[in-house]
């Protein structure tokens, strides 16, 4: 699947992660919801609209839509993006294929942030400098490159287990805190570059089972 992945990976970051989204559901079955450990989904509209059937773990069962419930914050509505809790559904254990193309997608809006919080720095100035050139700032980006380079390595081995997922998504969140800490208020605007973190987050929370805390990221 790495090939598949790969380019998950480069549409999230390059093109449209809407797309990148629908794009996972496409990759991993088709229109089916799939539904986190704790009973939730978060699906693009598209696939909300069509899809007849809930993965759970790694099984299919019917949706039945008179036992769901829209929850879906106003963040991600201007995304286009569905959150729903399906009553009586739940799994033991996540689906390792489903967070396994998950984090590519997240690793590929980490280094769409990346990108943008590069450029970001290169455009503001203090004491005289570009913040980019600032020593302290080049030593967290390095960090952040580094960190997704462990990433990617990761992913890139022999069918990822439930406990490197886990890291994996906990390093994700981990990454894109950081640098929405190098971009200040930037980071929060909701036009600014880390606009689709919030998404992240809580796809990582949903699907992967981490404890998410309110990054502020504007959506």
């Amino acid at each position: 699947m790495n090939d598949s992945w790969n380019r998950l990976h480069d549409a999230a970051r390059h093109d449209d992660p809407y797309q990148a989204l629908v794009a996972l559901h496409q990759s991993t079955g088709g229109e089916v919801l799939r539904c986190g450990p704790g009973g939730h989904s978060i699906a693009p509209e598209e696939i909300v609209h069509r899809a007849t059937r809930v993965r759970v773990g790694g099984s299919d069962v019917d949706r039945v839509t008179r036992t769901e419930d829209v929850c879906t914050p106003a963040r991600l509505t201007r995304f286009g993006l569905v959150a729903l809790r399906h009553a009586g559904v739940c799994a033991s254990e996540a689906d390792t294929d489903w967070t396994t193309g998950l984090a590519w997608l997240r690793a590929g809006l980490s280094e769409r942030l990346l990108s943008a919080c590069t450029t970001s720095l290169d455009s503001r100035w203090s004491g005289g400098s570009k913040l980019l050139h600032q020593q302290l700032v080049k030593g967290a980006l390095a960090d952040v490159a580094a960190e997704l380079t462990e990433i990617r390595t990761l992913l890139a081995g022999t069918a990822p287990d439930r406990a490197v997922l886990a890291l994996v998504h906990r390093q994700l969140t981990g990454v894109d805190r950081a640098q929405l800490r190098l971009l200040g208020a930037n980071g929060f605007a909701a036009d600014g570059p880390g606009r689709w973190t919030y998404v992240s987050e809580l796809l990582g929370d949903v699907y992967a089972g981490q404890t998410t805390e309110e990054t502020g990221a504007a959506t």
